[in-house]
């Protein structure tokens, strides 16, 4: 037990003598405050993702309330447009009179679906004549008009006090301006065609012209001209021309027509009788042929435009198209080169109509083949 109890004071009194190291103070508060940082700035972290979180989804929320509510509003804003314009735009009864007053002005439609607008100042009244058409009458002013197109045999006409406009389907304006006991009627045409009757006259108006019954500026007399034995003059001309041959012109003599395809030559001087319900009937072939001659004559192609336009003339010799049908024809013969055929084509014009809008012209033709070798 001596032994035992010297061995354990030995390791007592070593152990006495051990240096037992301790933590620095400051360093170690310094660590517990870095500790402590950091699990806030943890804290915050994770707190601010989740606020930012929650903000995204309401403002997530308030955007689909806001796209929600802009739809609603547009909604009823068109809704409420559309029955101010329904409102807006009268049924135009037949038998009704309508005015405005200076700085008003009004839209409506007709019973056949017709857009009408009417200016300010304006006085009119629509009225039917025959089953299938309406028609209006214009005493001063100006009106709009879109019209869609109508079935066949329908028509509709502005009658003002010197001229009727009538169409199947187009876009146009028609203006009255009163200057004291005279009326003068003002017509253009943005699509489509129409036509003009005044007194015994019809003219063919086409999208882009213009026309007024103002009676235009008489013509400067042309300057004189030296004879020349090798050419006749115009008037031996005209007695000389030759008229078609007892067979049974395909081509009789219709009225004068006006249409913006003219060559800018003045409005011709046309003599003939309105037209029938059977020629208005196959007003929509008439001028569907008319057309696509004129756009074929346009794209240079010449030998459609020749072919179309004999279509038109043998189909509907009647037509008041005839006229500007024949000319356009011996000018697009004359453009191809077909000379011959220009120059007949030419001569049958001077003979059926002597005082036609195109004469200077078919008489130029005529003299040029006479000049030639």
């Amino acid at each position: 037990m001596t032994e035992r109890k010297r061995r354990v004071e030995d390791v007592l009194e070593g152990m006495g003598r051990m240096v037992v190291p301790v933590a620095d103070e400051p360093d170690a508060e310094r660590d517990r405050i870095i500790e402590a940082v950091n699990l806030r700035l943890d804290s915050a972290r994770r707190t601010a993702r989740a606020r930012l979180e929650k903000r995204w989804v309401v403002m997530a929320a308030a955007a689909m309330l806001c796209l929600s509510a802009g739809f609603a509003f547009a909604h009823y804003r068109d809704a409420q447009r559309a029955e101010a314009t329904s409102a807006a735009l009268d049924l135009f009864k037949r038998g009704d009179a309508i005015q405005t007053a200076l700085n008003q002005t009004r839209t409506g439609s007709l019973e056949d679906g017709a857009q009408v607008k009417l200016a300010q100042n304006t006085e009119f009244t629509v009225s039917a004549l025959t089953p299938g058409t309406d028609e209006i009458v214009l005493d001063r002013g100006r009106v709009d008009l879109t019209v869609p197109k109508l079935h066949s045999g329908h028509t509709l006409s502005v009658t003002t006090p010197d001229s009727t406009v009538t169409v199947r389907g187009t876009r146009f304006s028609v203006e009255v301006v009163i200057d004291g006991s005279r009326a003068t009627t003002n017509v253009e045409v943005t699509q489509g065609s129409v036509w003009v009757r005044q007194g015994d006259a019809r003219l063919v108006l086409e999208a882009g012209s213009h026309w007024s019954s103002r009676a235009p500026e008489p013509p400067m007399p042309a300057p004189a001209v030296a004879a020349d034995r090798s050419v006749p003059p115009a008037a031996a001309l005209e007695a000389s021309a030759p008229v078609p041959s007892a067979t049974p012109s395909a081509h009789p003599p219709e009225t004068a027509v006006k249409t913006a395809a003219a060559s800018g030559m003045g409005a011709p001087k046309a003599e003939a009788t309105p037209p029938s319900a059977a020629e208005s009937s196959t007003l929509a072939q008439e001028n569907d042929l008319y057309a696509a001659a004129s756009r074929a004559a346009r794209e240079g192609n010449d030998a459609l435009a020749v072919s179309t336009l004999s279509t038109l003339l043998s189909r509907y010799p009647s037509s008041p198209l005839v006229q500007n049908a024949r000319v356009d024809r011996f000018r697009a013969l004359s453009r191809s080169g077909r000379s011959a055929e220009a120059v007949a084509a030419a001569r049958r014009y001077l003979a059926d109509y002597p005082n036609g809008f195109a004469r200077d012209e078919a008489k130029a033709l005529v003299l040029q083949s006479l000049a030639s070798p």
